[in-house]
């Protein structure tokens, strides 16, 4: 599966998505994006699914002392679609 921004394979029971949405994008293009990244992921409901990604929505959840408008937004819908974050502790995705 490919969309703008993202494309997803599918390699044994696991479905791999790669991501990546530009900085320089506005907020609502982010909301619309976010929108149909999740419904590319319905189409795996129950299969396992690795989302890897560059949101570029820096947040205190990983990157202390560094927050855009794209945070809230992101830690909401992930929490909305069901995903978990593995970073480990304050330490930066990237």
């Amino acid at each position: 599966m490919r969309s703008e921004g993202f494309v997803a394979v599918e390699w044994g029971r696991v479905v791999i998505f790669s991501c990546y949405f530009s900085l320089n994008k506005t907020v609502y293009r982010f909301i619309h994006w976010l929108s149909k990244l999740k419904d590319g992921l319905s189409k795996y409901v129950g299969r396992l699914i690795l989302l890897l990604s560059d949101f570029n929505a820096q947040s205190h959840l990983w990157d202390r002392g560094n927050e855009n408008p794209k945070e809230n937004i992101l830690v909401e819908w992930a929490d909305r679609v069901g995903l978990s974050l593995l970073n480990r502790d304050s330490v930066p995705p990237c």
